[in-house]
Formats: C-alpha cells, structure tokens, sequence
C-alpha cells in the first residue's frame, strides 16, 4: 500500500515537472520570436498617410506600436486644415495615437482667411469698440477677410431674406454667407442687429479655425466684460487667430483712447482713422461725439442733459431714435456746416417733410412724452404739434443742443400745443415748427417761428407753458391762430 502510494506521488511530481517545462519552453519561444532580427510584430513598420483633397499629402513610416510624427494642421495655398479624420470619419489627434496597421487620415479643410490689419470695417472715423458686434458687421467682416468673394456672386445666388434691406452696406456680404452656409437665417429673418454671445461668435468662427485654437483666443477675452461680444472683444479674437500680434499701426480714432484695454488690437484690426479732432461738438455719420481738449471723446458722461455713452456717442436713450435721427443728419445736413446752420436744415426738413395727423394731446406741462411722439413722427412720417416738436427737439439734441419740449396753449383760444425751447449765448428761444408748418401750408409763406427771442414769442404768440388745463382737447388741423 505504502509502496503504491509513493509511486503516484512520483508520477505526479514527474507531470508537474513537465509542465513546467513545458510553460519555460512555449515563453521562450515566443521571447525569441520577439527578438527575432527579420518579420517581428515589433520591427514590423506601418504606413500613415495623410490626403488633402483626395491627394496624398505626405506619409510616414511607424514601426508598430508607436506614435507617429504627424503632420500638424498645415496652412495651404488658399486652405487651412482644420482636423484629420480617420477611416471611419472620426476626428482623431493623429499625434497621440499608437499605430499597429495601415492607416490613412483625410483632412477636413476650410477657406484661408487672409491675415491682414485693416480688416474690421467701421462707420467713418469712429471704431465704437464697446457696442456689442452685430451679426451684419460679423458678415462684412469675414468677408473682407475671405478677399470679398461676395462681389463676384450672382443677383439669381442671394437668398431671399425678409430683414435685410438690399440697399445695406452688408446686403451682399449677408447673402454670400448664408448661401454658402455659413451664417444662418431661418425662414428668412437673418436679424442683422442681433448680438454674440462668446458661445455664438465661437460657433461663427467654426467653418475657419481650430477649435482649440477659438477656444484660446475667445479665453483672451471672456469675462471682460457683458455676456455680448463687443466689436472691440472681436478685433482681440481675430487678431489672435489670424497670427496679426506683431503689427503696430497708428492711427487716430477719436473714441479709442490710448491706453483702452483693446487699444492695440482695435488700432490693428480697424480699416483707417481720421485727421484729430478739435474740441467740441461733431458729428460723425449722423451722430453726435463731444470731442475733448486731449481729442478724444467723452465717454460715459453729461454735457448738460445730453448723455454720452460707453463709445462716446450721444443717445437719447432710445437705439430706434438715435438711428432715426442719425439718418435725417446725414440725408439734410452737410459736414461743411456751421452747427446752426445744420440746426436750420434740420427745423426745415421737419417743417417740409413731414404731414400734420391728427393724434393725441396731452396736460399743459405733461412731461416724457417727446421720446414717443417722436419716435412716431420719424416711423410714421405724420403727427400732430407733439409729433412736430419732438421731431425737432430729438435733432437738435442729436447735433448737441440742450433742447426742451413744451406742453402748453398757445393763442388766445388757448388751445393746447407743443414747441421746443433752446437756449444759446445766455437767451432762451422759441422753435414751433407745426405752427410755421400750418401757415406755409395755408400760404402765409411769410411766418417765421424759428428761433423766436423767448419774451417775444410769448407776447405775440401767447405762449403758456404752466396753465392749470385740466382737460386736453384736441386742436383740429384746421384750426386757426390769434396773433396780436
């Protein structure tokens, strides 16, 4: 028994011995295959190659199980790569990635925007680098920097969009973009005044970057300062990825002054500047600037009740107006003159251009209706003395007079009636354009309510600013006026 047992026990010993055996030899056939000088998996090189357009570009040699050079995003004749894609049509970091086969990567391309300062169109003289970018200047812009491909497209390419006017300076640049699907514009509304956010303008900026490469460059900005992306954030942006860092320009600009956050990028990134300004008023394409003794514009600040804002213009606190008003400058004024004739021109074509509709009337010394009436005089072209006065009282205060409407009566009939006062050199005046208006109308070409001494106006006209007029009647078109 005892005998017997320990013959098995040999066997056993002698099985597992050979196992083991045989375990070092399978190990030590496959390390010498591994070793081996010809045909080894470890030895064994691969082909990487990379396609642009259909075309090999370049290819490489990798031995297995390493990570080849890569080729980069190359910038090309009119091209930039944007991302390599790999044979299943996945973005890949060609760079980061252990090769154990064949490979090929086809690139994903976009137009080569031209990297040139002066690219970032503006109105005339002034940059405005705090007003938020709106999706019409996005599209000159990248028009600009794309060599204006929009002048060679043909009236049957445009699209049909219901908010763009064909006679706006970014008509043909909006439509060569979303044509070419790079701007949208659902069911036709392109809303052309429409802001970025960081995310949109970065979303913009897609068709033509890396996304690495608009992430780090929107970063340079982000947080500065609203949610919106201003025009002076998108010159920072752009300068950044269109490699524009070194460049420097000098140019004057009057609402961009040294040692603005932006100053650099807004100076790189603008088109041209003007010759420096004097002090005082101007107007610059429509709108009002207060120029100071260093040149530069007054921002943020009152000049009596007329508020500058963050770019150094003028606003009634009201966009609509403001455009508006600009608008009637530049079509009945003329840069060669005076401020008051320019007032003159515009007391005339508010006086001549416009047509007397019976509306509403308001309580001897109401207040805070001149914003209403007038932006319903300029939409509608027709209104009533109120209409006529704030009219006129918005355009004066848009070529930097410190105007003020009235609610009164005028005649002896007292009827209820509105004008504007504007005091110049000490002296207070009377300007009533409806009244004027009225009787040119009627022929008596002769009356003139334009710039009437105050005393005077209420002696003969018999002005009340302040009566205690409980109802508001309205006064019909064709009533009449006592003089004395």
């Amino acid at each position: 028994m005892r005998a017997r047992k320990k013959r098995n026990n040999t066997v056993l010993l002698s099985v597992f011995v050979l196992l083991l055996a045989a375990v070092f030899f399978v190990a030590g056939f496959y390390s010498g295959r591994s070793s081996a000088p010809e045909g080894t998996a470890a030895e064994r090189l691969c082909t990487v190659a990379y396609y642009i357009d259909g075309e090999l570009y370049r290819s490489e040699q990798v031995s297995a199980g390493s990570v080849p050079q890569g080729v980069g995003y190359p910038l090309l004749d009119g091209q930039r790569v944007l991302a390599w894609l790999d044979g299943n049509g996945r973005e890949a970091r060609v760079e980061d990635l252990k090769v154990y086969s064949d490979l090929r990567y086809t690139a994903v391309t976009a137009p080569l925007l031209a990297a040139q300062p002066g690219y970032f169109p503006h109105t005339e003289e002034v940059f405005r680098p705090d007003a938020p970018l709106s999706r019409a200047e996005a599209a000159e812009i990248l028009c600009v920097l794309l060599g204006h491909p929009e002048e060679e497209m043909e009236p049957e390419e445009a699209p049909a969009l219901r908010d763009v006017d064909e006679n706006a300076g970014a008509f043909r640049s909006v439509c060569y973009l979303v044509s070419r699907g790079l701007m949208d514009a659902p069911n036709g509304m392109f809303s052309p005044e429409e802001s970025f956010s960081e995310e949109g303008f970065a979303a913009l900026l897609s068709p033509f970057f890396r996304r690495d490469d608009i992430a780090a460059a929107v970063g340079r900005v982000a947080g500065v300062g609203a949610d919106t992306v201003s025009r002076a954030e998108a010159a920072v942006t752009l300068n950044a990825l269109l490699g524009l860092d070194e460049e420097e320009r000098e140019l004057y600009l009057p609402d961009v002054q040294p040692g603005y956050w932006a100053e650099r990028d807004v100076l790189l990134a603008a088109q041209g500047g003007g010759k420096r300004r004097d002090e005082g008023f101007c107007n610059i394409d429509g709108y009002l600037y207060a120029i100071q003794s260093d040149g530069y514009a007054l921002k943020n600040g009152y000049i009596g009740s007329l508020f500058f804002d963050q770019n150094g213009r003028y606003t009634s606190g009201s966009q609509e107006l403001d455009g508006y008003v600009a608008d009637a400058i530049r079509e009945y004024t003329d840069p060669g003159m005076e401020r008051e004739e320019m007032l003159r021109a515009m007391y005339l074509h508010v006086r001549d251009d416009f047509t007397y509709l019976r509306r509403n009337y308001y309580q001897v010394s109401d207040i805070g209706w001149a914003m209403k009436e007038a932006l319903t005089m300029y939409s509608t072209g027709r209104g009533n003395c109120y209409c006529y006065a704030a009219a006129f009282w918005a355009a004066a205060r848009g070529l930097g007079y410190d105007a003020t409407v009235v609610s009164g009566t005028i005649g002896s009939e007292r009827s209820p009636h509105g004008w504007v006062i504007i005091s110049m050199d000490g002296e207070h005046y009377v300007f009533d354009v409806e009244i004027e208006m009225a009787y040119h109308r009627d022929g008596q070409t002769h009356i003139d309510v334009y710039k009437i001494e105050h005393r005077a106006a209420i002696g003969q006209w018999l002005y009340v600013e302040a009566y205690a007029y409980n109802q508001s009647v309205p006064r019909e078109e064709e009533m009449g006026f006592a003089l004395r």
